[in-house]
């Protein structure tokens, strides 16, 4: 292998660009994790106990509800489907389950099991 005389200013321009690029990796790892973390902007893959009920009561629902709703995607950890697909959106779930009335209603005594 032939050797190559790089001048300072050369391999100034290389460190900055290396430098630049170890940045950009850094970033998008942060982002990656923080996706993981938090989930996609308001989008969070598991809700706790307080958000799900908290959630529940903002769509005019119970607590009760939102404990069921909650009990419910911990027994099948949080996922859904015959793949067992992550639930990208939990409060988009809860609120297909309030649409397909599998959640109990305002002021009723009874709960509907929730489908998957």
């Amino acid at each position: 292998m032939k050797k190559t005389e790089l001048s300072r200013e050369e391999i100034c321009a290389l460190l900055l660009k290396i430098s630049q690029n170890q940045e950009a990796i850094l970033s998008r790892l942060e982002r990656i994790e923080g996706i993981q973390k938090e989930g996609r902007g308001s989008r969070q893959r598991r809700g706790s106990l307080e958000q799900v009920r908290g959630y529940a009561v903002e769509l005019g629902l119970s607590p009760a509800a939102g404990e069921h709703f909650f009990d419910r995607m911990e027994t099948v950890d949080w996922v859904r489907g015959k793949n067992q697909q992550p639930i990208k959106d939990w409060r988009a779930m809860m609120r297909t389950w309030k649409t397909n009335k599998w959640l109990e209603l305002p002021g009723s005594e009874t709960m509907i099991m929730g489908g998957m």
